[in-house]
């Protein structure tokens, strides 16, 4: 499954919410896009990580030193 429709698929799931935890969502979804993107991937198991990785680490930059 391409990362597009594991995406349209959480959007979907998220459309009833109250707009602050829609809009959080929305932009943990976006951010984990351009991750994605930047790694040159479609995969939808690497697009699930990197959503993964986002909620359990959301400060996980300030860790990793480039």
């Amino acid at each position: 499954m391409s990362y597009l429709r594991l995406k349209e698929l959480l959007l979907e799931h998220i459309k009833g919410e109250e707009y602050h935890f829609r809009s959080i969502q929305e932009e943990l979804i976006k951010k984990a896009e351009t991750l994605l993107l930047e790694k040159h991937s479609s995969s939808s198991t690497e697009f699930a990580s990197i959503l993964i990785d986002q909620l359990l680490y959301p400060d996980k930059h300030i860790f990793v030193q480039n």
